[in-house]
């Protein structure tokens, strides 16, 4: 949800820039976008990392269940990171109008 509002955010201003003529800032504020959006994305996959542990507990009491959640819970971790990347790329070329 805050990488979605990031995503907008920087849509609008990149959109700005670029309906200003000036696509080199509108190209610096895309780079800062991306790199602040992964910053995000990095520190909720840590916290989903950190409790590893207990997350699967909160969603079953079943053993094997909680075994197989806690086993997914890294590449969740790392596709989070990847998703939050590629939504916000994917924003900033349609803020091109491309």
């Amino acid at each position: 949800m805050i990488t979605n509002s990031i995503g907008d955010a920087a849509e609008i201003r990149c959109a700005q820039w670029l309906g200003a003529g000036k696509p080199a800032a509108a190209r610096l504020s895309a780079y800062k976008s991306l790199l602040f959006c992964m910053i995000v994305g990095i520190v909720a996959s840590a916290g989903i990392l950190a409790s590893y542990k207990h997350l699967p507990t909160w969603l079953t009491s079943d053993v094997v269940l909680q075994q197989l959640i806690q086993d997914s819970i890294p590449l969740v971790a790392l596709g989070n990171i990847t998703l939050t990347f590629g939504s916000l790329a994917w924003t900033m070329v349609g803020s091109q109008g491309r």
